[in-house]
């Protein structure tokens, strides 16, 4: 310590210095008092290491774990067998399952005798009549009936019995999402535009009824089976078990739409559309040919390829990024050229000659390059007529061996030249349908479907078809409501919802096609429908043994195309609980972003899309914490296929900690269970130590655990309960339990977890790889008691995983992000540490860690994570306490101290490895990012990773991370001319107008009694579900994070820090041009604080940027052009396709072999059939089309009745 006397003519020497040289004034107190730095540091770490480990008693827990816990090394490539080895048995059960169903049809169907008279009573889904669980009787909720007054429920007068339809006694399951069901009998729903009278519909009702047995007998078979159900090609979906069809908005559900049908119906195709754009398409016939588009759009999957071509005078490709190409049907794709239909313009002559030239030459190029599925072709027409049958360019493209199908839509009431249409269809084996008003489209527009089908079902040529994810919603825009489904997203993002409604949730499913075996009927080939059942992924991640892969380890599995089945970071949920639009066509490497090359990331994904096995290492950067942290560590991917599925499996480890087991156990027949009784302990709800019911998944976690245990020792011989529990599991939780009990601790050998309390901390708390978490109060009232109700999933937690990255020795701490909206005495700051262990120095093979690592120790085995919450105001007095400068009373022993942080000329604060301030002098701010706060300086920070310098000194580096996954509003699009027509009341008033006027006109020019009758059906409550207002866009985040994570030297830098920006009205979609204060100059010093994850941060703030731009962590939109959009397309990524093809060539074989065995009067009864088949002579049911005096007439009849 300096005298007094020296110490005051130092400080007047610097005084006289600054008036000569603004820029040394500015440089020489940091400068100068580097070594006082670097002791305060010190200070810092010293404090806080000791407090954190008197208050946690962190040295004699892991001298517990360390004298006791046994390491294992695990291998990857063993746990991956046999994880898919379980999950494959389950759904070869599932499969089993469909096999019996569609046995049991097709031989119902060959027993059934038609009756076109059929006189058929039946459960409807939507006119049933359920049990009133609080009266008794048999309600509905359908508007329009009447029930007698003693039946009236006083609280739901809504509820109304209509005694014309079926009763159905039904219950809420459990194992069905509380769904009401009836476990007996099946419903079946009727599409809204499909009659179920008509015969064909009628029969196939009745035939199916005789499913019910078999339903019955799977699900006593299997009773993890959820939905089974039958789809006809008819239209009918028969449901077991049965339930009341709920209504959402007008029923628009029509089974042959979903994917599951889809692709189980035919074999993949490549669709080439041909759409008449000449002057006669244009009022009603524009919007069917549209609408028409629409639908085939919609029975096209992932598996197939497609594009739309108009066509007048010249062919033209609707979409200008799909010139001369085919396009996956994803949802993005078919959702962009259902766009680009409205904008085709309509003018002149039709020439359909030139548009079918350049329809096969299409065609011709993909089959000959490899490209689209290889499978199936088809030409679509869609045209009000047309003059000729072009028999020139069939003989060219088409002859002498047909290979292109090609399918004809007529559009319109008086239409001319039907016959030519028709012989386009017939002469190449397609189909002809004539499509007269809007409620023609869906039923005509599915025939093709049954066609392409035919070569499947000449040859019995059965096969699974397995679907990708997709959620149990007919629209993907209709509200979901709230019910946890836990797995989804390993944390939660900011402005995304990851809870599903109740009844709803992830799924896929796996279908069979259903054969018309009549003997009668073979060389029709008639597709009877497709029989699947849904397997909700929650049931396949339950077969992921958690505690096995460990803090920040995961499983995940994609399909043939690349899609995610299931992710941590797979978010399909808006923030409102609505569906995001294209949620199931999320890409592997739309979730897995590589520290630099995507090379491997690529590799990774080929080698799973072509079913292979192997692992590999990959540097990885994830987003956490609301998107507003990154962590980068190196993963260990093993990867296998699930034999007999289109998908792939993957099992993730880190490669520092991830690979090791912590195998200690306890007996549990020996164990005092009343050592169990803590009201403190929590069980992580990812625990499946036993099979549980869905009500014990409801429960309390830890207390249905005791009472297993419980069941454990009176029944351990019970063969039936050792399959449904997990011992080792248990046995590995009892051990954690004891380790963090005194008492208990004693008893396995430990010397006890003593805790001291220590002023300020107001929480204790320990975590374990099995899923145990223990809480230790030091007082009554905790600040964050919102913290002990919700972290308690322990390897899930972010404390945890935070922990784990940061190594052995180290404390993490961080304060919640909105803590500068508390005061500080309502904010604590959370701390934790690793305990780890060093593993066995041997390795377990090519699926273990790196021998060489074992060698070197670098690797650690983590055993649990302990923690601890301090008040805020605690740890701003270590820091300022840690900063004081003291002086000598002159003529006195007294010592005053004053802290150097709390001088006007100094800003001093802690701050994490990300960057966010976790306490400074200013009260008000932690929580923030320093960029937020001081965005020059933060730039100053990271900014040498940006130039590409010498990084020797920079603490710190900013990280890009893409979402593809992110949602934007439509307010945010680009498009000036949308925006000011939306913004335009006088455009919106006419836009209004127009719509009314049109739908008005059409509702009149189509009304039949087709549809009266089913409108009768359709509640009149109901609306159209709100369009989405959301689009998925792609966000970047720049984010900061640890450049040297080893380096503890300070950094003392002296930096022009003062950037005043201008130009840049939007900060998003221009780049910033900044200048520099020539005469601002500040000093920083900044030194890592050993043993936690923070830096000791001391700047000057003798000069103010009050201009200067903060730094924001929101994600920015990555906008693109047109051009980029259009490269962003052609970029094809890898895909498999699917391992079976049935197509036109296998059909004509069949019937050449099969007319062998027919003598010439069956060959000419076939050759009508053929004919027939083709919709030449196909008979239509004609309902009257009346006129608009009689719809109003039945309206006002309905009414007043």
């Amino acid at each position: 310590m300096w005298p007094f006397r020296e110490r005051r003519l130092f400080q007047i020497c610097l005084l006289l210095i600054s008036v000569d040289s603004l820029h040394s004034t500015l440089n020489i107190p940091i400068m100068g008092l580097r070594k006082s730095f670097k002791a305060w540091t010190a200070e810092i770490s010293r404090r806080i290491y000791d407090l954190s480990v008197q208050a946690t008693g962190l040295p004699k827990l892991r001298k517990c774990y360390e004298d006791e816990a046994k390491v294992e090394i695990m291998n990857g490539t063993k746990i991956l067998d046999t994880v898919s080895t379980n999950m494959e048995k389950m759904l070869r059960k599932k499969e089993d399952a469909i096999s019996r169903l569609v046995e049991a049809a097709e031989e119902a169907n060959k027993q059934h005798t038609f009756d076109p008279e059929i006189d058929l009573h039946y459960y409807n889904a939507k006119r049933i009549n359920e049990i009133n669980e609080k009266t008794g009787n048999y309600v509905t909720t359908e508007p329009g009936a009447t029930m007698p007054p003693t039946m009236v429920d006083d609280e739901n007068e809504h509820l109304q019995f209509n005694p014309e339809w079926l009763n159905l006694t039904v219950h809420e399951d459990e194992h069905f999402n509380y769904v009401r069901v009836n476990l007996n009998y099946s419903t079946v729903h009727v599409p809204t535009d499909v009659y179920d009278r008509y015969p064909n519909v009628s029969n196939g009702i009745s035939w199916s009824e005789k499913l019910d047995p078999v339903f019955k007998k799977n699900y006593e078979i299997d009773p993890t089976l959820t939905w089974q159900y039958f789809g006809s090609a008819s239209g009918f979906f028969r449901t077991f078990p049965g339930m009341k069809w709920q209504y959402r908005g007008i029923d628009m559900f029509d089974c042959r739409t979903r994917g599951w049908y889809i692709q189980a119906a035919a074999s993949p195709k490549d669709i080439v559309i041909l759409l008449d754009s000449s002057g006669s398409m244009t009022g009603l016939r524009s919007k069917i040919a549209r609408t028409t588009i629409n639908k085939i759009l919609d029975t096209l999957s992932d598996d197939d390829y497609f594009n739309i071509i108009s066509y007048s005078t010249q062919p033209l490709y609707i979409d200008k990024c799909s010139n001369r190409t085919l396009i996956q049907a994803n949802i993005k794709n078919k959702e962009r050229l259902k766009e680009a239909v409205k904008d085709v313009e309509i003018k002149k002559i039709a020439h359909l000659d030139r548009a079918l030239e350049e329809a096969f030459a299409l065609l011709d190029v993909a089959r000959s390059d490899g490209e689209g599925t290889q499978c199936n072709q088809a030409i679509m027409i869609i045209s009000d007529g047309s003059p000729d049958t072009y028999g020139e360019v069939f003989e060219k493209w088409n002859r002498p061996n047909i290979t292109v199908r090609v399918f004809t839509y007529l559009i319109g009431r008086e239409v001319k030249d039907s016959r030519e249409v028709s012989l386009i269809a017939c002469a190449n084996k397609g189909y002809y349908t004539h499509i007269s008003t809007l409620a023609d489209v869906q039923e005509n527009v599915q025939k093709y479907v049954n066609v392409l089908s035919r070569p499947m079902v000449m040859q019995r040529a059965r096969y699974s078809v397995w679907t990708s994810v997709y959620l149990d919603i007919a629209e993907p825009w209709l509200k979901l409501r709230s019910q946890v489904t836990d797995g989804w997203v390993r944390r939660p993002l900011s402005g995304e919802h990851t809870h599903l409604e109740k009844g709803l949730q992830l799924m896929t499913s796996v279908a069979q096609p259903v054969f018309d075996l009549k003997n009668e009927t073979v060389q029709q080939g008639n597709l009877l429908g497709v029989m699947g059942t849904d397997v909700p992924l929650v049931e396949l991640q339950r077969l992921i043994p958690l505690y096995k892969l460990g803090t920040n380890g995961y499983a995940f599995a994609i399909t043939n195309n690349g899609y995610i089945l299931f992710h941590p970071d797979f978010r399909p949920l808006k923030w409102d609980g609505k569906a995001k639009h294209n949620y199931n066509m999320v890409d592997l490497e739309d979730v897995e972003f590589p520290e630099g090359d995507n090379d491997l990331v690529q590799r990774l994904r080929t080698e799973m899309i072509d079913q292979q096995t192997g692992d590999m290492k990959i540097p990885i950067k994830m987003m956490t914490s609301n998107m507003t942290r990154v962590a980068l560590r190196t993963n260990r991917y093993f990867y296998t296929p699930l034999e007999h599925t289109p998908f792939s499996l993957g099992l993730v480890f880190p490669d520092k900690y991830g690979l090791y087991d912590i195998t200690n156990k306890i007996n549990i027949t020996s164990m005092d269970e009343s050592m169990l009784n803590n009201k403190e302990l929590r069980l992580a709800p990812w625990a499946e130590f036993c099979h549980l019911t869905t009500e014990e998944t409801k429960q309390d976690r830890f207390e249905v655990f005791k009472r297993y245990i419980d069941k454990w020792r009176n029944e351990k011989e019970d063969r039936e309960f050792e399959q449904r529990c997990d011992e080792e599991l248990m046995s590995r939780i009892l051990y954690d339990i004891s380790v963090t009990h005194p008492m208990l601790a004693i008893e396995i050998g430990c010397n006890g977890w003593n805790l001291t309390k220590e002023p300020g901390v107001e929480l204790v708390f320990m975590g374990t790889r099995h899923g145990v978490t223990r809480f230790y109060k030091n007082t009554e009232q905790l600040t964050d008691e919102y913290f002990v109700q919700t972290q308690i999933n322990t390897i899930k937690d972010l404390y945890y995983e935070r922990a784990a990255d940061a190594g052995n020795d180290t404390f993490v701490f961080s304060v919640p992000r909105n803590a500068s909206l508390f005061p500080p005495n309502e904010t604590v700051i959370t701390g934790s540490t690793g305990i780890f262990l060093h593993p066995p120095k041997t390795s377990s093979g090519s699926g273990g860690p790196n021998p060489k690592n074992l060698a070197n120790q670098t690797n650690q085995a983590l055993a649990a994570v302990i923690g601890l919450q301090i008040k805020l105001q605690l740890f701003r007095e270590i820091m300022m306490n840690s900063t004081a400068e003291c002086f000598e009373s002159p003529g006195t022993s007294n010592v005053t101290c004053n802290s150097s942080c709390a001088n006007d000329t100094l800003d001093c604060f802690l701050i994490d490895e990300n960057g966010f301030i976790v306490v400074s002098e200013n009260e008000n701010i932690s929580g923030l990012f320093l960029g937020e706060v001081d965005g020059p300086l933060m730039n100053k920070l990271s900014e040498q990773i940006r130039s590409q310098a010498s990084t020797d000194e920079n603490v710190f580096k900013t990280v890009d991370i893409i979402d593809y996954q992110a949602i934007c509003d439509v307010a945010e699009n680009t498009s000036g001319s949308f925006a000011t027509r939306l913004m335009n009341p006088f455009w919106s008033v006419i836009t209004a107008t127009k719509w009314i006027l049109n739908e008005l006109a059409i509702l009149f020019l189509e009304f039949n009694l087709y549809n009266w009758w089913n409108f009768s059906g359709t509640s009149a409550r109901t609306h159209i579900p709100q369009q989405p207002i959301t689009r998925p866009c792609d966000r970047v985040s720049t984010l900061t994070t640890l450049n040297l994570p080893d380096q503890y030297d300070p950094v003392v830098r002296s930096l022009p820090l003062c950037q005043f920006c201008s130009n840049c009205d939007n900060e998003t979609a221009c780049e910033i041009e900044c200048s520099i204060d020539p005469g601002c100059y500040r000093s920083f010093f900044i030194q890592r604080v050993r043993n936690t994850n923070l830096f000791f941060l001391a700047v000057e703030s003798t000069c103010t940027c009050e201009e200067s731009m903060p730094i924001s962590l929101e994600p920015r939109e990555v906008r693109f052009e047109d051009d980029q959009e259009c490269e962003s397309m052609k970029l094809k990524k890898y895909r498999r396709r699917p391992d079976h093809c049935y197509n036109l060539t296998d059909e004509l074989q069949f019937l050449e072999d099969y007319e062998y065995s027919l003598s010439e009067e069956e060959i000419e009864i076939s050759g009508r059939r053929i004919e027939e088949d083709c919709g030449s002579s196909s008979p239509r049911i004609q309902v009257p089309h009346v006129t608009v005096l009689l719809p109003l007439v039945l309206i006002f009849y309905q009414l007043s009745h």
